[in-house]
């Protein structure tokens, strides 16, 4: 297991830690949660940070033998050994994390691999069509199927093996991994009126629309942005505990979050927006940037081959750098 902190820190605190301990219940006006064993708990300030959970829009499936979602180290020792076993390996998802065990798990050669997408081309928020394009090429040259544009409707199992439906075809694996994405936990927040929409909505202090309770991490909405990502899970966990605390507060605003990947042979980095003018440097076919401009302001920036100029090029977003000095960071 991965821990943060011993568990004689807690003592030394003077935390109170309940682990194992679900809660069930949350009473805003009595400010007051219930655990699983009945027992009700009162504070003055709360903090939600309940997390996500993988989401598989087919429930059942993960009933049956040979289908994964990636979470835990738990979950990723299954796999793995799961993987030893199999011949055939069917991601569902497309996206960042879905591609990268994809990358891992046809290394070796071991087994057909195969990656089903709903949206027609590779990483549509992360890369523009050229690149997406490139990237496709690359994972393909490395023995990887690609179905694209491809919606799985049905999986069964049947005489050891697992088969997938679709309206294109039916693909038959030993073994399925989720790679979708994730949804926050907010049934509890939700249970107590709090307001949810994808997650608990919160402000720039961290707080909920019930004063005193504060959401953060992958289960906080700040605005119509959620961001699953750990870093800023840190952040606002740092901010939403401080303001539990303390009568000065200080604020989160979601930061530009940029996107990486190491695979098939090569790195991309990915930033902001990739819409509006592009500026265009290809060193060859397997390095070069594409940065887009707003108001010749940098809104998006698109780095493959080399990326060590990527977190340059944030600064650069955040700080809205004039077009003029951003071309410099490509030189």
């Amino acid at each position: 297991a991965f821990t943060l902190k011993k568990l004689h820190w807690f003592d030394e605190k003077n935390i109170d830690l309940f682990l194992g301990t679900p809660v069930t219940g949350l009473d805003p006006q009595n400010r007051t949660i219930t655990t699983a064993k009945r027992k009700k708990i009162g504070f003055t300030s709360l903090v939600l940070a309940t997390g996500s959970s993988p989401f598989v829009p087919l429930p059942k499936a993960l009933d049956l033998p040979g289908v994964f979602t990636c979470r835990t180290l738990t979950d990723a020792r299954k796999i793995e050994e799961a993987a030893m076993k199999a011949s055939s390996v069917v991601i569902i998802g497309g996206g960042l994390l879905g591609l990268e065990a994809a990358h891992f798990l046809s290394l070796d050669g071991q087994r057909e691999v195969t990656v089903v997408e709903m949206v027609p081309r590779i990483l549509p928020r992360q890369l523009d069509e050229t690149v997406a394009s490139w990237l496709a090429t690359k994972i393909q040259a490395a023995g990887v199927n690609l179905r694209m544009g491809t919606l799985v409707s049905e999986i069964n199992y049947d005489d050891g093996h697992l088969t997938l439906t679709t309206p294109q075809e039916t693909i038959t694996a030993d073994m399925i991994l989720f790679s979708i994405g994730v949804r926050a936990r907010t049934d509890l927040a939700q249970a107590a009126n709090i307001a949810v929409e994808r997650g608990i909505l919160v402000n720039q202090f961290m707080e909920t629309s019930v004063a005193g309770i504060y959401a953060c991490g992958d289960v906080a909405q700040r605005g119509d942005v959620q961001i699953p990502l750990w870093l800023p899970a840190a952040r606002m966990g740092q901010v939403a505990g401080h303001n539990a605390l303390s009568v000065e507060k200080q604020t989160w605003e979601p930061p530009v979050s940029p996107a990486a990947l190491s695979a098939f042979g090569t790195r991309i980095f990915s930033a902001g927006t990739l819409s509006g003018t592009l500026l265009e440097k290809v060193d060859n076919p397997e390095q070069g940037a594409h940065l887009y401009f707003e108001d010749n302001r940098l809104s998006g920036a698109l780095l493959w081959g080399d990326t060590n100029r990527g977190m340059a090029l944030v600064r650069a977003m955040e700080a809205q750098t004039p077009r003029t000095e951003v071309e410099t960071l490509l030189a």
